[in-house]
């Protein structure tokens, strides 16, 4: 035991908007009631240090660009880490996205060691070529022997890791993102502009919100917007969020004869468009509220915490039944693997098979129908407000500060 309350140090790469360092944010504001906190991150990419308290520090190292340089760099976060860890005198060191736990494993000073697993490993596209194999055949299986404890935001991820490095499996627990319904229902309240409103009173509104990204498959989610065009369903097609993709879908759009609208570009918003790009809203929840439908249409997850946060506005919610998270959220069981090939009515909500140009016809189909069936999107509404419930913030945190708790004080 620890005459003191023990320090504790959560490493993160970076806090641009993500899901990732939501839970980051989280932990760090629940967990500096109880011990001797402090947080780190490898560059300030993506938000100010002023927006976080002086015990955030960054190690002020950027990611490199040619082989060489993601070397040098690889190594000075290595050094630079383990020296804070020393000054903090750190007992345990919690790292969040695979790129942190690569680090915080090599630059132990004999401390305890957590990490925060966000995605699949398996199915993550991103994790390819040479680059891709080191990381599956070599860091992982030889890094993440050393952490104390490995924790997954969803079962399935801990299915797949113990499946594919059994020397983890004993190591493996599993706590899920954590939903702050009365912050979400507070901020939901909150007003939109007006010709948002007007343009959801009107019309049938599908929503999604993400980065612009691979992952996120809004490029299918845009086919399916033109199908249904094509089709003649009357829906209108929300997107919020911001990306590298930005001008690749804007482009989509042009190429299949899309009218859109784009918060960024200099516009005038018309009720005509099809599809409207709204960008990075910081109080997305006025957004929800007001739509009809959520999509998730993404590739590959961890436990999206978008997913929740449409559940915690009581929207009915079709999405793809990927790797990993979608079906524990919306069919909860024994079974958390994906498989469906077809729509699957589930408790909680539509799963859908990955959206690609086989499956179309389908997600077209499934669509035309559950827009035109009042009864199940009733239904829907009532069953997602009570699904909520079970994914509260509270018992999140009190389930991480129960691992923190037992790992410092073995």
């Amino acid at each position: 035991m620890h005459a003191n309350p023990p320090v504790i140090l959560l490493i993160i790469p970076n806090l641009s908007p993500g899901g990732a360092q939501n839970v980051f944010k989280q932990h760090y504001e629940y967990l500096s009631r109880y011990y001797s906190l402090h947080g780190c991150v490898f560059n300030w990419d993506g938000t100010q240090p002023t927006q976080w308290p002086a015990s955030v520090t960054s190690l002020d190292v950027s990611g490199g660009r040619s082989v060489l340089g993601k070397i040098r760099f690889f190594l000075l976060r290595i050094a630079r880490l383990r020296k804070l860890k020393r000054k903090l005198q750190v007992s345990v060191s919690i790292s969040h996205l695979e790129g942190a736990d690569f680090i915080n494993v090599l630059s132990g000073i004999g401390e305890k060691k957590v990490l925060w697993i966000h995605g699949t490993k398996r199915f993550d596209k991103a994790i390819d070529g040479w680059l891709g194999n080191i990381r599956k055949n070599l860091l992982i299986p030889r890094l993440y022997r050393n952490a104390d404890c490995i924790v997954t935001v969803s079962r399935a991820i801990a299915v797949e890791l113990a499946e594919s490095y059994p020397a983890l499996a004993n190591k493996l627990k599993t706590i899920y993102n954590g939903i702050d319904l009365s912050y979400i229902q507070e901020q939901r309240m909150k007003g939109t502009n007006e010709l948002y409103q007007v343009l959801c009173a009107k019309h049938f509104v599908i929503i999604t919100h993400c980065r612009l990204a691979p992952q996120k498959n809004i490029r299918g989610l845009i086919q399916l917007a033109w199908l249904c065009k094509n089709e003649k369903i009357p829906v209108k097609w929300v997107i919020l969020g911001d990306g590298e993709l930005r001008n690749e879908l804007t482009k989509q759009c042009d190429k299949l004869s899309l009218d859109y609208y784009a918060e960024w570009r200099d516009e005038i918003w018309t009720e005509d468009k099809q599809v409207y790009f709204l960008g990075y809203q910081i109080n997305p929840f006025p957004f929800l509220d007001k739509a009809k439908l959520y999509i998730m249409s993404s590739r590959w997850e961890g436990f999206p915490l978008a997913l929740c946060e449409a559940l915690a506005c009581s929207l009915p919610i079709i999405s793809v039944d990927c790797n990993t998270g979608p079906r524990e959220i919306l069919a909860p069981g024994e079974k958390v693997l994906p498989e469906t090939n077809g729509p699957e009515h589930a408790q909680y909500g539509v799963l859908m098979p990955h959206l690609n140009h086989e499956s179309l016809p389908i997600w077209v189909k499934e669509l035309k129908e559950l827009i035109l069936d009042d009864s199940r999107l009733s239904n829907y509404k009532i069953a997602t407000s009570q699904r909520v419930k079970d994914l509260s913030i509270d018992k999140s945190l009190t389930e991480v500060n129960l691992i923190v708790k037992s790992v410092s004080e073995v």
